[in-house]
């Protein structure tokens, strides 16, 4: 979709060739959540929108360009959307015994996440929570506060730094620091609201 030969793909998103093709042949471990996610960013910024969960299992939506966002059959409805997000989540809930959803309210992860976009995850508690540093992930703060945040480390023993990614985002504060967390959970499932 990109048009770009596997060499000229690494070169521009600078990921090895080798890397490439270990994906694309599933040598050693194949493609892992965390190469999937830098391969999600790296077609991002070419207008391809494909979900994490297409890359590493084929189930759900493909990978699409901006124009055939737009280009929905008049027959979908945001009943439909709606309901097919209700019915992904339900099964995510049965699945994930700590499962937590939000809706991205603001502007602060984008390209990653943009408004609209409904995301959930696995949510770790206490001591757990510094497995998911350096992650996207939905955090409830001791407040009661649910953002969606990259989690960083912080000075303060069992506290966290809260940060946005987007360097032009209109969040008032885009960095937190010293923050007390009920649960952090990595984003896992995202959904791009359409309609």
């Amino acid at each position: 979709m990109t048009g770009l030969s596997r060499r000229e793909f690494a070169k521009r998103y600078g990921v090895a060739p080798g890397t490439l093709q270990h994906w694309e042949d599933v040598h050693g471990n194949g493609l892992t959540e965390k190469g999937a996610r830098r391969l999600i960013n790296a077609l991002q910024s070419s207008g391809i929108y494909c979900s994490i969960e297409w890359l590493m299992q084929g189930t759900g939506r493909g990978p699409s360009t901006d124009s055939e966002l737009h280009a929905i059959p008049a027959a979908y409805s945001a009943a439909t959307e709606n309901n097919n997000i209700i019915a992904e989540l339900n099964l995510f809930y049965q699945h994930y015994k700590e499962a937590i959803d939000c809706t991205i309210i603001d502007d602060g992860m984008s390209p990653q996440f943009k408004i609209n976009d409904r995301v959930a995850g696995n949510r770790h508690y206490g001591a757990a929570i510094a497995h998911c540093l350096y992650q996207e992930c939905i955090v409830m703060t001791i407040e009661g506060d649910l953002l969606v945040r990259e989690l960083r480390r912080s000075e303060l023993p069992n506290h966290y730094t809260l940060a946005c990614v987007n360097s032009r985002t209109s969040v008032a504060k885009p960095i937190i620091y010293d923050v007390e967390l009920v649960s952090a959970a990595p984003v896992i499932w995202i959904r791009r609201v359409i309609l």
